[in-house]
């Protein structure tokens, strides 16, 4: 008898088991498969098993298409939507033993599981494609109960229930990483293991509670991005890139975030999802419904860059078409040209008076999840890369390429996890390697992991390879909780910069500071004592800002004004002249107010040289102005001089 004739067999087995129930039955599986039988019923097992079994239940619901899943190891919605699918697919006729060891067994038989397959039975639509939250907008961030805040920031998150009571010791060991937010279960993982490592056996059920109440899905309603930046300058000259990821649920309802922009070289809006299908689900605040020119504009004018960045879920798994459909999603998002909906004001990279003019990111990161390093799907990402630098290139925009690889380093140290992608890491004859920067989520503890990083580098490259794909590396580390480092606060963190400057790219930070944030000053003063360029663009600029820091830091970001106010200034200047040439009654009017004319002289040249020290742009070309301008003062004094002697005398 083959295994299909065994399945249909079985199935009608079911079948008649299930009509023989009886409606009292009915009525009890129903109530069982509700999701707060399900939780409640889950919780109770879990307090006797561990993260591995749940993982396998995982594992068994995705193998048979009840959903895409993360296989973390957490009885989170997904996985209890999933279950409650299976269970009304399966319609357990026996819950006595409580729905969650009824469901597992059935699990666990191979020849039941292979019956309720979802491909091919009706199974009742629980959420709606809105409903449905995107991949990167699920992180992980540990606060103890009492210490919640009921915000809008925090709606989605677990609270704890009587039965989640978590020991005093254990809390007092979660302190370490309260308040800190990790992008992914992985990480959030790899900070319980750093904490609890060598703790007495039993505390394990305990981190299990820990993970589900430190499990954040944001709100689904979205707030606009409102960024003040009043006195923080533009952005600093650093040796190191110093990149920041702004994710879109961080806008608070009603709140304006201050934010240092002179902290950061580019700034990334995290995150658009491309899902399996290669779309993108939910263009977030990147659309001009929530004013992303206003977003962008903010940043350019003090002078940042910006990127979208576009989470790849599934992407091992996609075909050619879908490649296709995923290149140009993301393209398109790049692309995108935004128009303010606010009046554009001066210092900004849009030109002035002109309402209609649109504005454009600078690049993109894409987020390839959960990167295995497998050679057989590795080149998905390098066909990826090279067909979207095909649809970037074909505008005059120098659009960035960033990628971020969401890897295990424990896991992939012993393997070539870097190599099959020097196609789009490196330099070739005929051009520049596609990818600008290269990000890796460094994981706890971090003094192990920059060191495993760095040495799958040197495993892997040689020569100039080893040394051209190490500057493209950056690790992403978290902007919280260096103030509790029990070395002594920002230890770590300083160490962690001073490591990454040596030996990469710079450093990421996920999510970006605020200047609200606890401890967010020291932070800041770390990355600039560190990573402030001491051979500056030029000796003047480095001065002034030493003796009057307050200067560039007004000028630059308005420095559309300085520069329209001299062209003003001296066109007037140059127009009197010339026309004072011809007309006499001109000359009188310069002898009669020449301290006018004084005042206008003195005040541009006095505009021109805070732009000289503070204007990016005439401050890389302030030491070839300078020596242009010695010598045409030189010259006409040189003039003058042999005119005079050449004059004949007056009879």
């Amino acid at each position: 008898m083959s295994a299909g004739s065994v399945y249909v067999y079985r199935w009608l087995f079911f079948v008649v088991m299930m009509f023989g129930t009886g409606l009292a039955v009915a009525e009890e599986v129903a109530d069982a498969c509700q999701l707060s039988e399900i939780k409640n019923d889950f919780k109770q097992y879990l307090l006797n098993t561990g993260r591995e079994q749940v993982i396998r239940i995982q594992e068994q619901l995705n193998a048979h298409n009840y959903g895409a899943i993360d296989t973390d190891g957490v009885l989170g919605q997904d996985t209890r939507l999933a279950l409650q699918k299976f269970c009304q697919v399966t319609q357990p006729n026996d819950v006595q033993d409580g729905i969650a060891r009824t469901l597992i067994r059935l699990l666990e038989q191979s020849s039941v599981a292979g019956l309720a397959n979802a491909e091919t039975m009706t199974v009742p639509e629980l959420k709606s494609e809105q409903e449905i939250l995107s991949a990167p907008s699920v992180f992980y961030r540990w606060s103890t109960p009492e210490a919640a805040v009921d915000d809008e920031a925090s709606q989605g998150e677990i609270k704890a229930e009587p039965d989640d009571i978590i020991p005093d010791d254990v809390l007092a060991q979660l302190a370490a990483i309260e308040g800190i937010a990790y992008p992914n279960l992985m990480l959030f993982n790899k900070a319980l293991e750093a904490l609890f490592i060598g703790s007495a056996p039993g505390y394990e059920a305990h981190l299990e509670k820990s993970v589900e109440q430190a499990r954040i899905e944001p709100i689904k309603s979205l707030n606009k991005i409102q960024l003040s930046a009043d006195g923080c300058g533009c952005s600093r000259d650093f040796s190191s890139l110093v990149y920041g990821f702004y994710p879109y649920w961080l806008p608070a309802k009603d709140t304006v975030h201050k934010l240092d922009f002179s902290l950061f070289d580019r700034i990334g809006f995290y995150s658009l999802w491309l899902n399996q299908e290669g779309k993108i689900q939910n263009p977030l605040q990147w659309s001009d419904e929530w004013d992303a020119a206003a977003f962008i504009n903010k940043a350019h004018k003090y002078l940042v860059d910006v990127d979208v960045t576009v989470y790849a879920s599934g992407w091992q798994a996609w075909s050619d078409k879908v490649m296709q459909v995923a290149v140009n999603a993301t393209a398109q998002a790049v692309k995108q040209r935004f128009t303010s909906k606010g009046k554009v004001k001066t210092g900004g990279e849009t030109p002035m008076f002109d309402s209609s003019s649109s504005v454009q990111g600078d690049g993109v990161t894409v987020v390839f999840e959960k990167y295995t390093g497998a050679t057989e799907k590795s080149h998905k990402i390098t066909d990826f890369i090279n067909a979207l630098s095909e649809k970037l290139n074909t505008d005059k925009h120098d659009f960035k390429i960033n990628i971020m690889l969401d890897m295990d380093l424990d896991a992939l140290k012993h393997k070539m996890a870097f190599s099959d992608l020097e196609a789009i890491l490196l330099d070739s004859d005929a051009a520049p390697a596609k990818v600008e920067h290269l990000f890796v989520f460094l994981q706890a503890p971090t003094t192990d992991a920059k060191k495993n990083l760095r040495r799958m580098i040197e495993d892997q490259f040689r020569g100039a390879d080893r040394k051209q794909v190490l500057r493209k590396i950056v690790p992403v580390i978290s902007a919280a909780g260096h103030d509790k480092d029990p070395r002594g606060a920002y230890s770590q963190f300083t160490d962690d910069l001073i490591y990454f400057q040596d030996n990469f790219a710079g450093v990421g930070l996920w999510p970006l500071p605020l200047d609200s944030d606890v401890g967010v000053e020291p932070l800041k003063a770390k990355i600039i004592e560190l990573y402030t360029d001491p051979n500056g663009e030029n000796h003047i600029s480095g001065w002034v800002d030493q003796l009057v820091p307050e200067l560039c830091q007004f000028a630059c970001p308005n420095r559309w004004l300085f520069r329209l106010s001299f062209d003003l200034l001296v066109g007037l200047i140059l127009v009197y002249a010339l026309l004072a040439i011809w007309i006499y009654k001109l000359r009188r009017i310069y002898k009669q107010y020449f301290w006018f004319f004084l005042a206008a002289i003195s005040v541009s040249a006095l505009i021109f040289l805070i732009s000289l020290v503070c204007d990016p742009f005439w401050r890389a070309r302030a030491d070839i102005v300078l020596v242009a301008l010695i010598l045409l003062i030189v010259v006409i004094t040189i003039g003058r001089y042999v005119s005079k002697a050449t004059r004949p005398r007056l009879p």
